[in-house]
């Protein structure tokens, strides 16, 4: 990350004001560092995910193409404030594409996690998700299409090490009218998704439903 765009960054984290975001997004920056492989790692409405490699030192980061500015800006403030992965840079293509360079995450979606592994969500791991998205939602943001596919278990020596965050790009303004959707969209996929492996969710259902009772 050149030291400019990481002060850009530490200026969102304690500001998160549009003006400043508006200032960083919309800088025209040519892809310079990273080589951008072939392999898809990720499938989106409205992008890709592709393997990238850094030239100086040869380490792999994750590279969404194409995005809106207002998916940059978003991935930008989620990331500086922990809530989704961290944004490393980002480049306009030889297309004239945006795209989001973000680091390489370990693990899978919720998806995946629910349905091929046995490791249950704890209350504690439960409770840090939902603050999460209240954090999403205390930005100005509804994430507004945050079903299982949306949120990724980051996964160290087959423990959860944290669940964040993806794909902001059909992020709209929160209103109170709309201030439940994600949390009820992330219900219905759960309850979807987890048939016999109910028992690994129970925690992460209960504190859903307590959140869309008490808004």
């Amino acid at each position: 990350m050149s030291q400019r765009l990481y002060n850009s960054i530490r200026k969102i984290k304690k500001l998160g004001t549009k003006n400043e975001l508006e200032k960083i997004t919309t800088q025209k920056r040519k892809n310079t560092n990273y080589k951008i492989t072939n392999k898809i790692i990720g499938k989106g409405t409205s992008g890709v995910v592709k393997i990238a490699i850094r030239k100086t030192d040869k380490k792999k980061f994750a590279v969404k193409t194409p995005v809106s500015n207002e998916e940059l800006r978003i991935s930008l403030v989620m990331s500086a404030a922990g809530i989704a992965p961290k944004v490393q840079d980002f480049f306009t293509d030889k297309n004239n594409k945006l795209n989001i360079v973000m680091e390489l995450l370990n693990g899978m979606e919720l998806t995946k996690f629910i349905e091929e592994t046995d490791i249950k969500i704890s209350k504690i791991q439960s409770k840090k998700l939902i603050k999460k998205i209240e954090k999403l939602h205390s930005k100005g943001y509804l994430h507004n299409d945050l079903g299982t596919i949306n949120v990724f278990v980051k996964l160290e020596n087959n423990k959860i090490k944290d669940i964040i965050l993806i794909d902001f790009d059909k992020s709209i303004p929160i209103t109170k009218k709309n201030a439940k959707i994600d949390y009820r969209n992330l219900l219905a996929t759960i309850k979807m998704t987890s048939g016999k492996n109910k028992k690994n969710v129970k925690f992460l259902v209960d504190e859903l439903k307590e959140k869309i009772k008490s808004l």
